[in-house]
């Protein structure tokens, strides 16, 4: 991917009220400044030559003799193709109060972004292919928005000759939405899609709706299932037969807010540090409990919550030898979990020597130190417990 920018975003109204005549007598207030910018970038979105109609030549062997041969590409031009421009706008400030004891940083945003670049890769076969496969077409689709604030405090909680503290503590939100598209329905790109009306990186497929108990056999046997079968929920009025149009919306990738706390603290010569982090309400693909094989002829995890006769609240369908895919049918969509996590990111533990120690070796300074990454994280959900939800789809 190539980006350039058509106007960088520039910085207009930077005011510093605080060194206005008449803030000279706000003793409290160390630093006032109002910001604010807009700007729009343009995205090229796609490597060279890549929306261009051109022909392939090379040489491939034919027994031990190379024979030349030529050949149209996998794109399709597309001559009214434009670029990809994004148009920000940004308006915040920064407060400092009882001489730079307290800091605040705050900032609203919004990004709206217009003919978006999208590859369309289900060219119907009569438009041709290259070798076995459509071609594909580089397309502007749409529009989408980002709007959200982000919010920095900063505390000098204790300045004493031998201790000190200081807390950060900082927090996003962000609400992403695809305002249209050039489509009739929606669009994937890779593995999320666009959606009017909802953000731009949604999760869209079956609804999971838990697994088919004994009782609801009769009901099971109307989609071709039995009890110990993933249950899928219909969308609207029950027609027993499941496609494209009983897909639902599973979720989004970005949390709708997300925060981090970090304390430090020095006594003399040693110091500590502590971060917190937190990301809340975002969906994300847990697929290693999708490793489990209901046909038992392979490794499955053992953490998987599978149904029986005598747990029937159970995540995970079935064992079932007879299955020739080595998994339900439905399995994938009951992999789908809520990602909040609050995470101990890291505590770190350091010792400086002092100065009048390290002379005698030559050593201008010296720190040893001792660094957790991960110790404790906790998770909204209890099937992500034996899981960082930070590295997000698995």
């Amino acid at each position: 991917m190539e980006t350039s920018g058509i106007c960088s975003p520039q910085e207009l109204l930077p005011w510093r009220i605080s060194d206005e005549p008449f803030m000279q007598n706000v003793k409290a207030v160390s630093n006032l400044k109002l910001r604010a910018s807009y700007g729009a970038t343009g995205n090229a979105g796609a490597s060279e030559y890549a929306t261009l109609d051109y022909s392939r030549t090379g040489i491939i062997g034919f027994q031990d003799v190379g024979v030349p041969y030529s050949g149209y590409s996998q794109s399709i031009a597309n001559k009214s193709l434009g670029w990809e421009k994004s148009y920000m706008t940004d308006l915040g400030f920064d407060l400092g109060l009882f001489s730079d004891r307290l800091n605040v940083a705050f900032d609203w945003y919004r990004t709206d972004t217009k003919d978006i670049l999208f590859e369309k890769k289900t060219l119907p076969y009569a438009t041709g292919g290259y070798g076995s496969s459509p071609f594909k077409i580089w397309s502007n689709v749409g529009e989408t928005r980002n709007t959200g604030v982000e919010l920095s405090i900063t505390s000098r909680n204790f300045v004493g000759p031998e201790f000190q503290w200081s807390t950060t503590l900082a927090f996003s939100t962000n609400k992403e939405e695809v305002i249209k598209t050039t489509s009739e329905g929606p669009l994937q790109f890779g593995d999320y899609y666009l959606i009017p009306g909802e953000a731009i990186k949604t999760y869209y497929g079956y609804k999971y709706a838990g697994i088919w108990g004994t009782a609801e056999a009769e009901e099971a046997a109307k989609y071709s299932q039995k009890p110990g079968q993933v249950h899928i929920a219909e969308n609207g009025t029950p027609d027993y037969k499941l496609n494209a149009d009983d897909y639902y919306v599973l979720g989004s990738a970005t949390p709708k807010w997300s925060g981090s706390l970090l304390n430090n603290f020095n006594y003399k010569n040693f110091d500590l540090s502590i971060l917190l982090i937190a990301r809340w309400d975002w969906t994300i693909p847990y697929g290693l409990t999708g490793w489990y094989r209901t046909d038992g002829l392979t490794p499955s995890p053992t953490v998987c919550d599978y149904w029986t006769p005598e747990n029937q609240s159970a995540r995970y369908p079935r064992p079932d030898a007879s299955i020739t895919n080595g998994q339900d049918p439905y399995q994938q969509w009951a992999n789908y979990f809520d990602g909040s996590y609050l995470k101990v990111k890291t505590i770190s533990l350091g010792y400086t020597f002092p100065k009048k120690w390290l002379d005698a070796v030559k050593i201008n300074r010296m720190r040893v130190y001792f660094t957790a990454n991960n110790p404790f994280i906790f998770t909204k959900c209890d099937y992500l417990k034996n899981y960082d939800p930070e590295k997000g789809r698995k």
